[in-house]
């Protein structure tokens, strides 16, 4: 996919150099760095899904009107 991007000249040079120091080219780092960037965004995603469902568990589930307690289901 092409996207154009406008950057600030000076973030753009030193985005160019790393690339060279690097041996890549400037879409490569671009590439690697949004791929790191959003594989952070996702690990953070599947985190709040998970303390939810753990806060879920640990406030109880409704049974027919009784209210369960992992812990006290388990005499924890």
């Amino acid at each position: 996919m092409n996207v154009t991007l406008r950057i600030p000249d000076e973030l753009g040079k030193r985005a160019k150099h790393f690339a060279v120091d690097e041996g890549k080219s400037l879409s490569a780092v671009v590439s690697e760095l949004l791929e790191k960037q959003l594989q952070i965004s996702e690990r953070k995603g599947y985190r709040d899904s998970q303390r939810q469902a753990w806060a879920l568990i640990e406030e109880g589930f409704s049974g027919g009107g009784q209210k369960f307690v992992r812990d006290e289901v388990y005499d924890r």
